[in-house]
């Protein structure tokens, strides 16, 4: 009889995870490198500065001829001792906007009803950099456009200084996002319902556009929470493109787990610590491996998902203090979510989880193996198909689990729930983006199709009854989620005129209670409640010799 040190197994995996790491990340250097979109600027080194008079003159004195300046002064003295080929500008600055090489600066005229464009009095159409200098930034963007400058101390200054002598010529950066309007449920008949990429936004790139909402591209310094907190994926991240990055995860995870390496912890960090984790991967637990994202808000719930679907045992989200609050709230926001559909599936609910760098080093190679066959679906570029996919393949992996996963408020999935009082007006089906509500077509009814439903809660403003509520969860029976049921129905009342269906009794009804005692239903003029448009127009022209 053979007897096996526990240590001599705990090593034997480890070496085998290293192997099958290897593996998986020579399978991953295989794939064809992406190439996206570029966004240009084109800055000719016009440079406006904001600031005092003493500010500016060390300014444009330290930057000589390599760029050209204007000022704007705020304090009081317009004698600034600059050069006579600086233009100078004193007064209430209002408004600055743009980006590197098409920023726009107003003053407030003297009349104080008119703003000016600065750009025009110094002979160009922009300015290309600004350089704030001022008590109060004008630009208070987490992130502000690139070409702006707002130094808070000698040291950021000269840094400062020595970026606006470079910036000067033609300059290219991906395209982070694209947007599909189709998708979007920002707005819709004058009504507010999704605001989530404009909350998470934190350069200020995204503007409502209509029922819309529009990314300029300019601004944009791809962050990706947008990406991650939209609901419907009419925002996606494009550098690279979901389809590609959710095959990169099955890649990794099929190299993996062929080269028999057990309980993949997929480790996503940001380009930032590309080269940090190049240099200690063999010091880390050999069933780690690295995803290299341009930012970590760029991973989403669909990629967590995908990745435990695909034979991940682990997601494993790398931050630190220097990630910004706004792709905390929004990583932490989706764990939330994730960990309630696990827990929901008995999937574990801690298997997708941020962690430090120092805890990552820290950790062991003894994380048990998923203990589910792996998906094989493949990647695609649908977000809400891709999390029913991976929902639905882990679910069916699972002994311990529940018909419905309650989620927390906020969440992308869930249903919608109408009390009695409805009058089945078709307000909230008529203001849905995703078509999650929908009126019958043989007769009045009021249909939900869940899979459909982002809880943008457009329905619940659009109901003038108050009887629309939202309820997030997610429903795990496929057929259920996929198929329209009944919220409500009514008999059609027909029109005793003409015998055309034109309504539900319980609108009816309403209508009767609301008009009680008005004159043009007074009397025997109450059959109108019972016309239909056009018959009651009719009839009414009778009554006053007009027919």
């Amino acid at each position: 009889m053979s007897i096996h040190h526990p240590h001599a197994r705990v090593e034997a995996r480890t070496g085998n995870n290293r192997a099958a790491r290897e593996a998986a990340l020579q399978a991953l250097g295989a794939l064809p490198a992406f190439v996206g979109q570029g966004v240009e600027y084109h800055a000719a080194g016009h440079l406006l500065i904001i600031g005092s008079v003493a500010q500016a003159f060390q300014v444009s004195t330290r930057l000589g001829t390599a760029v050209s300046c204007s000022v704007v002064l705020v304090d009081e003295a317009l004698d600034s001792g600059l050069p006579a080929e600086v233009p100078v500008f004193g007064g209430n600055l209002t408004r600055l906007e743009g980006y590197l090489g098409r920023f726009k600066a107003y003053l407030l005229g003297k009349g104080g009803d008119e703003e000016i464009d600065l750009a025009p009095l110094t002979g160009r159409q922009y300015f290309d950099a600004v350089l704030d200098l001022g008590d109060k930034p004008m630009l208070k963007a987490d992130l502000p456009p690139p070409g702006y400058f707002a130094p808070c101390a000698a040291q950021g200054l000269e840094a400062a200084l020595q970026q606006l002598q470079d910036l000067v010529g033609e300059f290219e950066k991906p395209r982070y996002v694209q947007v599909n309007s189709d998708l979007c449920a920002h707005s819709a008949s004058g009504l507010l319902g999704c605001t989530r990429c404009l909350n998470v936004c934190p350069a200020w790139a995204i503007h409502p556009d209509g029922e819309k909402v529009t990314v300029d591209v300019h601004l944009c310094h791809g962050v990706g929470s947008c990406a991650s907190a939209c609901p419907s994926g009419a925002i996606s991240y494009n550098y690279p493109d979901r389809k590609t990055l959710i095959n990169r995860v099955r890649t990794l995870m099929q190299g993996f787990l062929a080269a028999g390496g057990e309980g993949a912890a997929l480790l996503i960090h940001d380009n930032a610590n590309a080269e940090r984790i190049s240099a200690a991967l063999d010091r880390m637990p050999g069933r780690v491996v690295p995803l290299e994202l341009e930012e970590i808000g760029a991973a989403g719930i669909e990629l967590w998902l995908s990745a435990l679907a695909y034979g991940a045992a682990e997601v494993l989200l790398l931050t630190s203090v220097e990630t910004p609050g706004g792709v905390l709230r929004v990583l932490d926001s989706e764990l939330e979510v994730i960990e309630s559909l696990l827990a929901g599936m008995g999937c574990g609910s801690h298997a997708v989880r941020r962690i430090e760098w120092e805890a990552l080093m820290a950790a062991k190679d003894s994380s048990p193996a998923a203990g589910r066959q792996p998906a094989r679906f493949a990647a695609l570029e649908d977000k809400r198909e891709v999390i029913r996919l991976s929902v639905d393949h882990l679910y069916q992996q699972t002994a311990r689990r529940q018909m419905v996963a309650t989620l927390p408020e906020g969440a992308a999935f869930g249903a919608v729930t109408v009390a009695d009082g409805c009058t089945l007006c078709m307000a909230c089906a008529s203001v849905c983006p995703p078509g999650a509500l929908q009126g019958g077509t043989q007769s009045p009814q009021l249909q939900f199709l869940e899979q459909n439903c982002v809880q943008c809660g457009l329905c619940v403003k659009a109901c003038p009854e108050q009887v629309v509520t939202l309820q997030p969860r997610y429903l795990f029976d496929d057929d259920q989620r996929r198929t329209a049921r009944i919220l409500r129905a009514d008999e059609a009342v027909c029109c005793t005129d003409c015998g055309t269906p034109f309504a539900p009794r319980s609108s009816i009804t309403k209508l009767q209670h609301l008009l009680a005692g008005h004159r043009m239903f007074a009397g025997a003029a109450a059959r109108r409640f019972e016309l239909c448009d056009s018959c009651r127009v009719k009839d009414i022209m009778r009554e006053t010799g007009q027919a």
